[in-house]
């Protein structure tokens, strides 16, 4: 099967990778996107991780998306201003400013006419179940509208149903060096910590390298 993986070099999509990397009928080919992101560093950590394991790998430069504190500055009167990446949980209602409106649905979209301009047979996405809570466009619905608008292209989305916790333990037996991915949504050179995904990510790897 030759499937296209969006691996945006986080801590998920790069465990995907090597999950996808051990069935030995699966040809990767990986795919990542600039969006706007402040965390553009993690676009570097695709980069690495595609060339560890010597698969293909495709950036795309999209418009900025916006709607999102992860993409803004916004321009309030005149006068740009950086919107603050909310600091806590993600079960904290201020984390909802992380929301990138449509992020997944563009993505995938853009994927689908890739890998079937090329013939593939499937696209891939690290979407789970901490995601839930916040991101409408990681929840099953959303995997199962996406399956049914672009059959008979798959959509795998193996870790839909899983904990970060459960994710990582895959990643721990696959010996991924997690120290090679970003999660951090600021847009500094070290991780601030305090980001959703930061704690999110230090619930599940506890004191790992970054």
């Amino acid at each position: 099967m030759k499937t296209l993986l969006l691996l945006s070099g986080g801590l998920d999509s790069s465990i995907l990778l090597y999950y996808l990397m051990e069935d030995a009928g699966q040809e990767v080919t990986a795919i990542s996107f600039n969006y706007g992101q402040r965390h553009s560093k993690e676009i570097s950590c695709a980069r690495w991780f595609a060339e560890d394991v010597g698969i293909s790998h495709i950036i795309v430069d999209l418009p900025r998306l916006g709607g999102s504190a992860l993409t803004e500055p916004a321009v309030i009167t005149n006068v740009h201003q950086s919107e603050k990446i909310p600091h806590g949980h993600y079960e904290d209602a201020c984390m909802k400013a992380t929301i990138v409106p449509g992020r997944n649905m563009i993505m995938l979209g853009y994927a689908a006419n890739i890998a079937i301009a090329n013939k593939m047979d499937a696209i891939a996405i690290a979407n789970h179940a901490g995601d839930h809570a916040i991101y409408p466009d990681c929840r099953e619905d959303f995997i199962r509208s996406m399956r049914s608008v672009l059959s008979p292209l798959e959509v795998l989305s193996p870790f839909c149903t899983f904990s970060k916790k459960e994710i990582v333990n895959i990643g721990w037996e696959l010996e991924v060096p997690f120290g090679m991915t970003w999660t951090c949504y600021e847009g500094g050179k070290r991780p601030c910590g305090k980001c959703g995904a930061c704690v999110e990510r230090e619930e599940a790897l506890p004191s790992c390298s970054w």
